[in-house]
């Protein structure tokens, strides 16, 4: 991931805004649907203005952070996000009871199907407190992903600049 955004062809910022996308949809409670999220965002943002509005490959890369093994811990964090947020007392269960009934929602579907019916799940369960519990953090994620792309391929294009004593190239 790291040689693949010190490595792209296109500006930092362009780079800096796919890690920002990538991350913003990971930290969405939409499992199953995050890449084509993505595909979809550039997609529109393509026709909207002239060239690619971020590097896909990166950006889509980004979204695997939201995985198998992270997801439980991810969604409960949302999940009690959105408890306090809204006064509820949902979280009180333990990451345990919560893991293990999210990972019986989320087994692997073979159609759009049962991955429908998978969402369809996710909020009867979860609800309000799940979604609305991720919007800060998927805005947090968005921002940090963004700077610090920036500043790692600032740092990065830096080091590899050649350097100028008077007239001559180091």
């Amino acid at each position: 991931m790291i040689l693949r955004i010190l490595r792209s062809r296109h500006s930092a910022r362009h780079t800096a805004w796919a890690s920002s996308i990538g991350l913003f949809v990971a930290c969405t409670p939409t499992v199953g649907l995050q890449m084509p999220a993505v595909f979809l965002i550039w997609l529109s943002l393509r026709f909207c203005i002239n060239g690619s509005p971020f590097n896909l490959p990166v950006a889509l890369a980004w979204t695997w952070t939201s995985n198998a093994f992270t997801v439980p811990v991810f969604y409960y964090t949302f999940f009690l996000t959105g408890s306090l947020v809204l006064g509820g007392d949902e979280g009180t269960a333990g990451f345990s009871a919560f893991a293990d009934r999210l990972l019986v929602i989320l087994s692997v579907p073979s159609s759009f199907s049962e991955l429908s019916a998978q969402l369809d799940a996710l909020w009867t369960t979860y609800g309000a407190p799940l979604f609305l519990g991720s919007i800060p953090w998927a805005f947090l994620a968005g921002f940090v992903g963004y700077y610090w792309t920036l500043k790692l391929i600032e740092r990065f294009q830096m080091r590899r600049r050649p350097v100028r004593v008077g007239s001559v190239s180091l």
